[in-house]
């Protein structure tokens, strides 16, 4: 009940300080009660949103990118697309990554992005190392001064810069008890 009023109060007052201090003492006292590791962290990430609500920073690129392999990558990818951004393509590339002598096809169809271990037709190519795949994809460098220190090789410049900029893979915080619009 006390959740639930203090809920009502912050949604109509985000600064109360007071209501949001006195909510997250609250969700730390039901976490300290819970059994259930998920309902307890769950607690506990709420309270630490309502003390620190500067969650709109960009965390840092995962490092732990590098340590995925190709497909489990690929399907970051797909998940992290922008549908709008993709609209009207309808074609597919084939990734090669020589370091780890791994393959993969991306398919755009339908503003989604799917990934398949195998095909018969791709219309595109791309081959690079692996952190050079990773590096493109988290727009820590650009797929033009790739190709230009022979990083990578590729015949479809465009069609990758557009799925490049319709992918966000920033790391942001998403909260649990504020809705953010």
């Amino acid at each position: 009940m006390a959740v639930t009023i203090l809920n009502y109060l912050i949604f109509s007052n985000p600064k109360n300080e007071d209501a949001r201090e006195l909510l997250a003492k609250t969700y730390e006292q039901l976490s300290y009660t819970q059994e259930c590791l998920v309902w307890k962290y769950s607690y506990e990430t709420a309270a630490l949103e309502l003390r620190e609500h500067q969650f709109n920073e960009i965390l840092n690129n995962c490092p732990l990118y590098q340590l995925l392999p190709l497909q489990t990558f690929c399907d970051l990818l797909s998940i992290s697309v922008n549908p709008q951004l993709i609209n009207g393509i309808d074609t597919s590339i084939n990734i090669d990554i020589f370091d780890t002598n791994e393959s993969i096809i991306l398919v755009i169809s339908n503003c989604v992005l799917h990934t398949r271990l195998f095909s018969s037709n791709s219309f595109g190519f791309l081959k690079t190392k692996h952190e050079f795949l990773i590096k493109l994809f988290t727009k820590e460098v650009k797929l033009n001064q790739l190709i230009k220190e022979k990083k990578v090789e590729t015949d479809s410049i465009d069609l990758l810069n557009k799925l490049i900029d319709s992918i966000s893979l920033e790391n942001r915080r998403f909260f649990i008890v504020e809705p953010k619009i």
